[in-house]
């Protein structure tokens, strides 16, 4: 959730469908920092963030990582 220059780069390299961000609501740093948001959304990936969807669990398998977002 920081603010990473290099992001852009890493995310057309992997071309991932998911990221979680790991953050608690109202964190004393400002996470997540809107260009970084704004980075993964232009890419299309699928943000799971603990602070606004409740508990998001990654579950490894054959075809690579899924979140399951578990609404509270």
């Amino acid at each position: 959730g920081s603010a990473d220059p290099g992001l852009e780069d890493v995310l057309r390299r992997l071309t991932p469908s998911s990221a979680l961000i790991s953050v608690g609501a109202d964190n004393s740093y400002g996470h997540p920092v809107a260009t970084t948001l704004a980075t993964l959304t232009r890419a299309s990936v699928r943000i799971a963030r603990p602070d606004r969807s409740g508990s998001v669990t990654a579950m490894g398998g054959p075809d690579g990582i899924a979140l399951m977002v578990e609404r509270e």
